[in-house]
């Protein structure tokens, strides 16, 4: 979001992200091999973890919605075959996919199931958006009625290679790569690249992984004639959700959940 106005805390530039395999035990099964009832009012699933506070301030807690973590939710003991390390989480970590990482619980300790989210402060005020659009630099104190948690990841791709600000050949082939993902309820259905600036798009191709939660890799081979140019990608999935030309329209002030179309900068000559 810095290209409107610069949000709050560590500057994140082109965000982070991985794709890891995860394995340990469904928290379902958990559930159902120890017996637990869950009341009919219950509406979250708040998992506390023994992440250090913050001076003066309660354990980590989060809350997400119960009927998506009894379906996804694992309790992860391994990643891509090793141990988790503590760094990360381990020994056991809550991890739902397709949700942001901030959501995945490191060193899950309690689990409850309430009627309301947690009012610890690492649901609220942090890790919240605004449920509706919010003038770039205008503070808000957020509530449960008017904000939203880091929930379910948006629908985005990132352009790997080239990288930004890359020289490339001109008049020469050369090959676009990156990654598209979503939060797993649903395919991607393409990803479009742009080398005007949006005038016009053309459909990638585009490798469908074997798990829906995981990244969909695409490619293009492209040629362009001399100059400062950028390349624009973005992603539409099959509930025609897409990402935005202005990605500031979602300006927050953490800089949250940003998914505009991804856009490059090379230099051609």
């Amino acid at each position: 979001f810095a290209g409107s106005v610069k949000a709050k805390g560590t500057q994140w530039t082109r965000g982070g992200m991985g794709n890891v395999r995860v394995s340990g035990v469904r928290l379902s099964s958990v559930i159902r091999k120890l017996g637990v009832h869950i009341g009919s009012g219950a509406r979250f699933l708040t998992a506390e973890g023994k992440d250090a506070p913050l001076p003066g301030k309660e354990d980590f807690e989060h809350s997400l919605p119960l009927d998506e973590a009894i379906e996804h939710s694992v309790l992860a003991t391994r990643i891509n075959g090793q141990p988790i390390p503590a760094v990360h989480g381990g020994p056991v970590r809550l991890m739902t996919p397709g949700f942001y990482g901030t959501m995945h619980i490191k060193w899950v300790s309690r689990l409850r199931f309430e009627n309301g989210e947690t009012d610890n402060y690492n649901q609220i005020p942090r890790y919240r958006v605004p449920r509706n659009q919010l003038q770039p630099g205008k503070p808000i104190k957020y509530t449960f009625a008017n904000s939203t948690a880091c929930w379910r990841m948006k629908t985005k791709c990132v352009v790997l290679a080239p990288e930004p600000d890359a020289a490339v050949a001109a008049d020469k082939p050369f090959t676009i790569r990156g990654v598209a993902f979503n939060d797993g309820s649903t395919r991607i259905d393409s990803v479009q690249l742009s080398t005007d600036r949006g005038q016009t798009w053309s459909r990638v191709r585009l490798e469908v992984p074997h798990s829906r939660f995981a990244w969909y890799r695409w490619s293009a081979t492209v040629s362009l004639p001399a100059g400062k140019r950028e390349l624009w990608a973005r992603t539409v999935d099959a509930l025609g959700r897409t990402q935005p030309l202005d990605g500031s329209i979602h300006w927050n002030p953490s800089g949250y959940e940003w998914n505009g179309v991804e856009k490059i900068a090379v230099t051609v000559g």
